[in-house]
């Protein structure tokens, strides 16, 4: 917990708060010297220093969190000095295939997942499923993109689900897998996020597998796994 912004402060109360044992001396506490974290811009590095710079002072508590479950949430800012949000798109569903007539199933879309509305990994696309008669063959979804991160990936993030496996009247049919999400990594430096602010975070839905034709045939199709948001500060 942050020391007082105002009134009394000792140097226990710095010792409290950054660690350490008496006899105390404040020389132990310069910015960047193994207890006063980069934070504290108020306390110098060396040179003249005093308990009135301490004012408003907080440590760093490194710390992680992760949302891998579908939907919205709100994340605080902690203190910190630097913070990572690695933002992974949903994957898309397996497509199905079609025996009997002719028409082509489709997986459905994964959703895409955010940190703050601007990083952003897309969801993978569905598969396309094959068809009997006339022949057409699976093909797998494309993969999502991203953006707004220090590193944008193309299929980085979660996996497509599975392409239907048929094998019937002599023959097999495969439907096409679901694409990628993408996945957008971006690094906070200190100052470019408030600590105390909340933050819209999204975690899209892994993309539904298709119908298939005949429906009394195990297919084997699956969803594509749902998105996550991963963050860590130190």
């Amino acid at each position: 917990m942050a020391l007082p912004a105002s009134g009394l402060i000792t140097l226990a109360m710095i010792a409290a708060e950054f660690g350490g044992a008496a006899p105390y001396s404040l020389s132990q506490y310069y910015r960047g010297g193994g207890r006063v974290t980069a934070n504290n811009t108020l306390v110098p590095t060396s040179g003249p220093i005093s308990l009135a710079q301490f004012y408003g002072s907080q440590k760093v508590v490194p710390g992680s969190v992760s949302y891998t479950t579908p939907g919205t949430y709100s994340f605080i800012v902690p203190t910190y000095t630097s913070l990572t949000a690695d933002v992974r798109g949903a994957g898309g569903g397996g497509a199905g295939s079609r025996y009997t007539g002719y028409w082509i199933y489709y997986g459905g879309n994964g959703g895409a997942s955010s940190f703050g509305g601007s990083v952003v990994g897309n969801g993978g696309s569905g598969g396309s499923g094959s068809n009997w008669s006339p022949p057409v063959g699976g093909v797998q979804g494309a993969h999502g993109g991203a953006s707004g991160g220090d590193s944008n990936i193309t299929g980085g993030g979660s996996p497509g689900g599975q392409g239907s496996i048929i094998t019937i009247g002599g023959g097999s049919l495969y439907g096409g897998p679901g694409g990628y999400g993408g996945r957008a990594v971006r690094t906070y430096a200190l100052g470019q996020l408030t600590p105390g602010a909340a933050i819209t975070i999204v975690v899209g839905t892994g993309g539904a597998a298709s119908e298939c034709e005949p429906v009394a045939i195990a297919q084997y199709n699956t969803a594509g796994a749902n998105g996550a948001v991963h963050l860590s500060w130190s």
